[in-house]
């Protein structure tokens, strides 16, 4: 089960980003960008959001990996993702749990971003 605190910050950016805290009180930090500009939908703030879970769920499990001579040299391109199934299994549920502890702040957040975008 997963139990750290997780802060999520609706942004104007179109990049979302997770960035994490490891101090006593460990918590994580995730930026949920919104892909347009002006009025992004509620799906595509939750697939973002559904993507920074995942990916924290794979680097907490150790599964998250930058390989070596990638072929591309691109942001997309610099991370790997692999995982036993027993192991995706436990990644799913953390994520699972994660998404369950940020989707109601997350619903807040967005419902008072489209309010200041449509004000704008």
């Amino acid at each position: 089960m997963f139990d750290a605190p997780i802060v999520v910050w609706l942004t104007g950016d179109i990049d979302s980003t997770t960035r994490f805290q490891w101090t006593p009180h460990s918590r994580i930090e995730m930026f949920i960008g919104t892909p347009e500009v002006g009025y992004p939908s509620w799906s595509q703030v939750v697939q973002n959001a559904t993507h920074e879970v995942m990916e924290t769920a794979f680097i907490l499990k150790r599964c998250h990996f930058k390989p070596n001579g990638s072929l591309i040299n691109s942001a997309c391109d610099s991370y790997l993702m692999m995982a036993r199934h027993y192991e995706f299994t436990e990644i799913c549920q953390n994520a699972g749990d994660m998404l369950t502890m940020l989707l109601p702040d997350l619903s807040a957040a967005y419902k008072t971003f489209r309010k200041k975008s449509r004000l704008s």
